[in-house]
């Protein structure tokens, strides 16, 4: 999933920063889509990582929400 970090509380500060709560910040269908995950995902042995995937203006542009399986 990705969306622009201006839809999160934060504008992307926590993402960008690593921070553990950074699932704090979404808001609208990405909250959604976390917990979703949260839900159906995590049991199932998914992973999702968050990150910026851009930064235009040296601001943080885009996030994307990826989910992983497999081995780490």
């Amino acid at each position: 999933m990705q969306f622009p970090a201006k839809l999160c509380t934060d504008k992307g500060r926590a993402i960008n920063n690593g921070e553990p709560d950074w699932p704090e910040t979404l808001q609208g269908k990405a909250k959604s889509f976390y917990d979703f995950f949260l839900e159906r995902g995590r049991p199932q042995g998914f992973r999702l990582k968050a990150q910026i995937l851009n930064f235009p203006g040296g601001m943080p542009g885009d996030v994307g929400l990826i989910v992983s399986w497999g081995e780490s």
